[in-house]
């Protein structure tokens, strides 16, 4: 049942992931988006460098067995932190994307016309 009442959101869901990874226009995708991914990336990040820091002082034997603070844990963390950075979707920007345009003739021509024309906004 819930299914049959959400298929609207769901499929809607399912092309603005697509379309956020396949869209080279990036003036139709939500700005919120690429700003939420960026800013979880550059948590994610300090997380990191507070784990490498925490890695470089941590004993090569932990002096409570309860806080699990040694060297061999310390290497743990930063691998799980590192491995969650992977996970975070990249955000896409439009000046990472203009190796996806490698034909950028006129669309005029495009379509068959043999006469040259300027470089309008109608081309694309």
């Amino acid at each position: 049942m819930d299914i049959r009442l959400n298929a609207d959101r769901i499929y809607r869901d399912i092309f603005n992931e697509y379309s956020s990874l396949g869209d080279s226009n990036r003036n139709l995708q939500p700005a919120w988006i690429t700003e939420a991914r960026e800013a979880a990336r550059s948590q994610q990040n300090m997380v990191i460098q507070d784990l490498e820091e925490k890695l470089e002082q941590a004993p090569p034997v932990a002096s409570d067995e309860f806080m699990y603070q040694d060297k061999e844990e310390a290497v743990r963390e930063l691998e799980v932190a590192q491995r969650i950075l992977k996970d975070i979707p990249y955000p896409v920007k439009a000046k990472d994307l203009k190796y996806r345009t490698w034909n950028p003739i006129p669309y005029k021509r495009f379509r068959g016309s043999d006469e040259p024309s300027k470089k309008d906004e109608s081309d694309f």
